[in-house]
């Protein structure tokens, strides 16, 4: 792949120019970043986690995303049939990673609710995106911080919806398994409070075909 600003950038145009990325009021994109040395590929089996601090939006995240992934022949659970962290309580997080690669699972799909990471609160920049990659890269840890943050007492309302797709090669945690696309979208204000991320699920999961992330089989 090209060099990241460069995919960022191209992302953009072919998302505004071919799929209507604006048509949603309420949802713009903001960025996408994409892993350089990741190559486009078929998925075996994809976990789906929804991440907010709402149990039942996660549920319906989930479970609408993998109707869209099975739509296309992709063969896709929701997180919470795998693992449930309300129920079963916390997991070390390289255990986690290694508990889903022992199940068949080489993608896994989040999608979260967080805070603006640019530090004018407005668009986001290419280095900005590509620095917060950095403290994300490995799952379980990723899993465990936002889940974290999800268990956290009252929060202002975030203004982001993040997605994120992780590819996992195998046990390893130094192989090239990891983060390897994310998409950030600004929240209308006006749409916050009350914003319904598993109304999103189809946009999510055509993203990840548009940008070719995932091949169909």
């Amino acid at each position: 792949m090209s060099k990241n600003s460069t995919i960022i950038q191209l992302s953009l145009l072919i998302c505004l120019s071919m799929y209507g990325c604006t048509s949603s009021k309420e949802l713009v994109l903001d960025a996408v970043w994409e892993q350089d040395q990741f190559e486009s590929r078929k998925f075996r089996k994809i976990a789906v986690f929804g991440l907010t601090d709402s149990t039942r939006a996660n549920i319906r995240f989930e479970e609408n995303a993998v109707r869209n992934f099975k739509s296309k022949g992709i063969r896709a659970i929701a997180g919470h049939e795998v693992y449930n962290i309300a129920l079963e309580g916390p997991i070390d997080p390289d255990h986690l990673k290694r508990y889903l690669f022992s199940l068949g699972f080489d993608g896994i799909l989040t999608t979260a609710l967080i805070d603006n990471i640019s530090t004018d609160n407005e668009d986001i920049s290419d280095d900005e995106l590509q620095q917060y990659t950095e403290g994300i890269y490995k799952f379980g840890q990723y899993f465990q911080i936002r889940y974290e943050e999800s268990q956290k007492p009252s929060h202002d309302i975030y203004g982001v919806l993040e997605a994120n797709f992780y590819y996992i090669m195998d046990y390893n945690e130094f192989d090239g398994s990891g983060l390897v696309w994310i998409s950030h979208y600004q929240i209308d204000p006006e749409y916050r409070a009350t914003f319904e991320v598993s109304e999103y699920s189809k946009r999510i999961v055509n993203s990840l075909f548009e940008d070719q992330v995932i091949l169909r089989k």
